[in-house]
């Protein structure tokens, strides 16, 4: 079975179709029941499944790998059963695999007899005993010899032409084992702090060339770059987020060169098929920025869309958030030249309460294809118990998963029959695009600063993601004009407006590619302030200088604005006005103690709206003032739904279209619905149930 993939989806043996997997831990599910569990996986019209391959499982004291010598153990034997059944294999070999294991799935011995490889604070303490520091020498060397051991028994299985084995996962969740235990790693053996060539002053060096450049950016006065310590000393605030930020930057970077050296490892024992990795959740898939340019070969970034795991969650179950959250990712994830995949798409939970409901699963399913999704894995389709010594909280890890660790199949087994049918049906979407009328500009570094601008006082930076999501996205879902996450270092189409939310940052790139699109006729509508500094907190104002003089003062006031064609919004933060108008600007909105906080600006081809402020969307009047200003800048209608709580993606092939509608609230709703992009359609009232995602084909 031959599996490639691009930015729209899988290629499967030549043809574009839907991967659907299900995750399946042979070492918990009895090996006498393999083959059932399995059957009933490709029955509901699955075509994959994946497995964990724990290293605390197969390696239970220091030096003593096992395979093959125990059920729980036999990894040979569940890949041939895969085989057996006509499914494709996806191996999570680790070293993290966390699954609710001891030690995350390390080995015990990793976890308790080596301090030195543990990951640090800021201040040099241990926060966590199975937070490993990823580079430090001697867990590379210990990492090495589980990877050479897994090989050994996978390549029995690739060197058959009929393997089902189709990619491999290089660790797990990548940052989570730091981030969640209350640190980035700052373990000083690993960064090569006080080396001429640690890892740390090496970075550096090769981003500011000479000791006195950093000395400037920092406001230190380091002799040289070895003396460097990621802990900020200088006085402004520019200053202090440099240094956090540069750390940042780097540590994000070592986790890419540790995924690097775990393919290296594999490629050097002869392993040949795709490699993969999951990302934790969507708003983190900007930290792995370079790791597909860094790979260098075919490689598939994903990601885990989980919506609710314990009480502590913000929702229970698929909510209008969560869907705007996995549509970021959606976006994102294409932005890096991935195929939009849910690595782990939940399928149940490790908590008992609150419930995931059977309901839930398929509304979940539905929102995720809504935005684009062309592969998933659900978590989990069965369980089992737990081998001894494996697990700090349950004997038996069922997870509420399709079919229970008993075996049993539940009724969330009808809600993968009744999805995979919808995919089976529908696979053209593979080769499909969303239509989308608006480009919502960001950056890489603006989606990762929530770390570190606000030590910089760029409220707007620190919570431009937010903004971003709350404000564009959100007012944009409830009207008919659809937007898409664009980076602003790539390519921009002039023939769809351009809308920027709160860039107080903006890379000097960044901000010389809005110029260029502005110059070839494009459209922008900037919100909230206008960058006067670029990513690295240094003073850029190249966009600022091309709209003209400008003066702002800071407004700070939550009021209502009326707009040049007397609508008047309510809502608005407007954290701005303008005391003087750049040349050829025109007033477009006035706050209500008659304050310009907004302007226009016709340009030789293109146009630039201004309005100093953003909203929280809460009312439909913000929608539709978004709407209004879109329609003036000539952004192209998607679909208009009478109900602007019921959110709407468009998919487009050729002459096929397909449109997604979304109830996310868990009461019955009606919606007159038309279709404008294309052939106009007319597709007059719909009712959709409580927390129903309908998918119509138009043509």
């Amino acid at each position: 079975m031959k599996v490639q993939f691009d930015e729209k989806s899988f290629l499967i043996n030549g043809q574009r179709k839907f991967l659907v997997s299900g995750e399946f831990p042979y070492f918990r599910v009895p090996k006498a029941d393999w083959a059932r569990r399995l059957k009933l996986f490709a029955q509901s019209g699955g075509n994959c499944v994946a497995s964990y391959v724990p290293w605390l499982l197969h390696e239970p004291e220091e030096g003593k790998i096992l395979f093959d010598d125990c059920d729980e153990r036999n990894l040979s034997a569940f890949i041939e059963e895969v085989k057996a059944q006509g499914l494709m294999l996806i191996l999570r070999p680790g070293p993290y695999v966390y699954s609710e294991m001891t030690y995350s799935g390390l080995p015990t011995y990793i976890a308790l007899n080596y301090p030195q490889i543990k990951a640090r604070d800021i201040d040099g303490n241990i926060f966590c005993k199975e937070s490993i520091s990823y580079l430090h020498p001697l867990f590379l060397q210990k990492v090495k010899r589980w990877y050479n051991a897994f090989s050994e028994i996978v390549k029995k299985s690739l060197c058959q032409p009929d393997s089902p084995i189709i990619m491999i996962q290089v660790d797990n969740e990548l940052i989570g084992s730091h981030e969640w235990h209350g640190s980035i790693d700052y373990n000083a053996e690993t960064m090569g702090f006080n080396t001429e060539t640690g890892r740390y002053p090496s970075f550096l060096k090769e981003k500011y060339g000479t000791i006195s450049a950093l000395n400037e950016a920092y406001g230190t006065t380091y002799e040289s770059f070895s003396e460097v310590y990621p802990k900020p000393v200088a006085s402004t605030p520019q200053k202090r987020a440099r240094v956090v930020k540069d750390y940042h930057d780097f540590y994000c970077s070592t986790t890419e060169d540790f995924a690097v050296v775990l393919k290296d490892f594999l490629r050097e024992t002869g392993i040949d098929v795709p490699l993969c990795h999951n990302v934790a959740s969507a708003p983190m898939i900007p930290l792995f920025k370079d790791l597909n340019k860094k790979m260098n070969e075919p490689f598939l970034l994903g990601v885990d869309n989980y919506y609710s795991l314990n009480l502590t969650w913000a929702q229970n179950n698929p909510t209008p958030q969560y869907f705007a959250r996995i549509l970021m990712g959606a976006d994102l994830l294409k932005a890096t030249g991935n195929c939009p995949t849910v690595m782990e798409m939940p399928a149940g939970s490790v908590a008992q309460i609150p419930p995931i409901l059977k309901e839930d699963i398929f509304t979940c399913c539905m929102t995720n294809l809504a935005t684009g999704v062309r592969g998933l894995n659900y978590y989990i389709f069965t369980g089992g118990k737990n081998p001894e010594g494996t697990s700090e909280a349950y004997d038996v890890y069922d997870f509420g998963a399709i079919v229970s660790a008993e075996g049993e199949v539940r009724d969330s087994y009808n809600s993968l029959l009744a999805f995979h049918e919808i995919l089976r049906e529908n696979e053209w979407l593979c080769a499909s695009d969303r239509f989308v009328s608006v480009q919502i500009g960001t950056e890489w570094q603006s989606l990762r600063s929530h770390s570190y601008a606000h030590v910089a006082n760029a409220k707007n930076s620190a919570r431009a993601g937010e903004k971003m999501e709350k404000c564009a996205l959100f007012s944009l879902l409830c009207g008919k004009y659809s937007g898409a996450y664009t980076i602003l270092t790539d390519a921009l189409d002039e023939t769809k407006p351009l809308l920027i939310c709160s860039p107080d940052t903006m890379s000097k790139e960044a901000q010389r590619n809005v110029i260029s699109f502005l110059e070839r006729g494009g459209k922008l509508l900037l919100l909230c302030t206008l960058p006067s500094l670029d990513e690295n907190f240094q003073p850029c104002t190249l966009l600022r200088d091309y709209i003209g003089e400008i003066d702002l003062e800071p407004n700070d006031a939550l009021s209502p604005v009326t707009l040049v064609d007397g609508a008047r919004v309510y809502g608005i933060a407007c954290e701005n006005k303008i005391t003087r108008l750049p040349d050829g600007g025109t007033p477009f909105a006035v706050s209500e103690d008659g304050k310009i906080v907004g302007f226009r600006k016709k340009l030789d081809k293109g146009e630039i709206v201004y309005l100093g402020g953003s909203w929280l969307t809460m009312n439909f009047i913000q929608a539709q003032m978004l709407e209004n200003v879109l329609n003036r800048l000539g952004a192209s209608a998607c679909v208009e739904n009478s109900n602007r709580t019921i959110f709407s993606t468009l998919f487009t092939h050729g002459d096929k279209r397909g449109v997604f509608l979304l109830n996310l609230y868990t009461g019955k709703q009606s919606t007159s619905v038309k279709i404008h992009a294309g052939k106009t359609v007319d597709l007059g009232e719909i009712t959709l149930d409580p927390m129903q995602v309908k998918f119509i084909v138009l043509d």
